[in-house]
């Protein structure tokens, strides 16, 4: 196929035309329905697959041509497929090297799995009697499971700690203290096993 996209950030084997990063941006909300512009963009930018810019500009040429629709929810800003714009990807989907189809839509996954840690997962730092708390809730859905209070440092340690945990897990959090209560560490251990 033509180079006729930008290359700049984007790795060998990467999208370097600009009808492949339209099928791509397709391709995401075909297979997961609804996402939002960033996940969609970071998804393809994360490993390389598509510059930045490019694909900024293959969901505004696909939404002025109505392949894609912007919605809103009270809390959510998402992109989806028209009826065109599947119709598109169901007939090209296999022009699409499979190899970036694969690593997009595993980084889609990665991002998904973080923004749903971190609406499960409340933070909040605080300073009371000349000492430094992380207050950590962890929450199942509407579900509160717990709330953690760390004495910490200062703010840059409440942020690694924080970072660390919606990137591991903060549900492990949760079983580990359970489990360790309980004196069922083989449920845990279970758990953990699943969870990777």
């Amino acid at each position: 196929m033509e180079i006729n996209a930008s290359t700049a950030g984007v790795v060998p084997g990467g999208l370097n035309n600009t009808d492949q990063i339209k099928l791509l941006v397709c391709y995401l909300l075909k297979s997961y329905g609804k996402l939002s512009r960033e996940t969609i963009v970071e998804s393809a930018v994360k490993d390389g697959l598509a510059n930045y810019f490019e694909m900024h500009d293959a969901i505004n040429n696909l939404l002025s041509k109505g392949h894609i629709i912007e919605s809103e929810t009270k809390d959510f800003i998402y992109l989806q497929l028209t009826d065109s714009g599947n119709t598109i990807i169901s007939q090209l989907e296999s022009s699409l090297p499979r190899t970036v189809r694969e690593k997009a839509t595993k980084a889609a996954m990665d991002i998904l799995t973080i923004i749903k840690r971190e609406r499960e997962t409340n933070f909040e730092f605080k300073q009371e009697n000349n000492s430094c708390y992380l207050y950590c809730t962890i929450n199942d859905g509407n579900l509160e499971l717990t709330t953690i209070k760390l004495l910490v440092p200062n703010k840059e340690t409440a942020d690694i700690i924080k970072n660390q945990l919606i990137k591991t897990d903060p549900s492990l959090v949760f079983h580990s203290v359970v489990a360790l209560l309980t004196g069922d560490i083989e449920a845990f251990t279970e758990y953990f096993n699943h969870a990777e």
